[in-house]
Parts: structure tokens; C-alpha cells; sequence
């Protein structure tokens, strides 16, 4: 399992767009998706408590990253940034609490994202890849 260390702030585009033919953003309540990643219900609940405690600025939400826009520790991570037109959103209790790269979601597709509490080290969000 890998371990979210923090929510960096995402480092701003160089400029290149990103287009995706036919993409939509979607709202996803409790992230049970057809063929895309699966958040728990538990992970959903803990990043409202992110999104809350944060107290983020208007526009900004918690994404799920991977290199290279992700560029801390592991193969992911979550950081705080825009959502984008390519975005698939999850959201919990009617607020959305993470977007992820439509992409990123696809490749996905077999994982699931939860937040552990026992049976790990210390408490931390795990993405299992089936």
C-alpha cells in the first residue's frame, strides 16, 4: 500500500493544453463507477473531512495524481487544484471531494481508492490495483 504524505499545491500548467475529444465531467456519488476507479465510501467520507478542515479556496479540490503531475513520493498522491473540462468527479454528501484526469481514471479501472485505518501502520488513504 502506498501512503499520501500531504496535499501539495498541484505546480502550475506550462501552458499545453489538454483536450480530450468527447469528455464530459461527471459527479460520481461515492465514486462507484462502470469500468472506472471505485473510491470507497470510507475514502470519500475522509477527503470531505480534507476538504473541510483545508478550508480550500473557491475552484480548488482535491485531485488524484500521477507522475508527472504528481511528483512526490510513490506512484500517486493527492494535491489541491482546478478542475478540468477532461475531469471525472466523486463526490459525498452532495459536495464533490475529488476530480481525477478522465485518463487517469480509465488506467484505473481495476482500483479501488479507500482510506485504512486498521491492518496499516498509521491511518492513510491505499490504492489497490486488481
Amino acid at each position: 500500500f502506498l501512503r499520501v504524505p500531504s496535499f501539495p499545491r498541484r505546480r502550475e500548467s506550462t501552458g499545453v493544453a489538454r483536450t480530450y475529444a468527447g469528455s464530459v465531467s461527471q459527479e460520481r456519488e461515492q465514486g462507484v463507477g462502470q469500468g472506472m476507479l471505485t473510491v470507497t465510501e470510507t475514502a470519500c467520507a475522509e477527503l470531505k473531512k480534507v476538504t473541510d478542515a483545508r478550508a480550500l479556496e473557491p475552484g480548488r479540490l482535491l485531485r488524484l495524481a500521477v507522475p508527472p503531475v504528481w511528483t512526490g513520493q510513490g506512484d500517486w498522491g493527492i494535491v489541491i487544484d482546478q478542475r478540468g473540462a477532461a475531469d471525472i468527479a466523486y463526490a459525498h454528501e452532495g459536495a464533490t471531494v475529488l476530480v481525477v484526469e478522465e485518463v487517469v481514471a480509465d488506467s484505473l479501472a481495476n482500483a479501488v481508492l479507500d482510506y485504512k485505518t486498521s491492518g496499516v501502520p498509521s491511518p492513510r488513504f491505499t490504492l489497490d490495483i486488481y
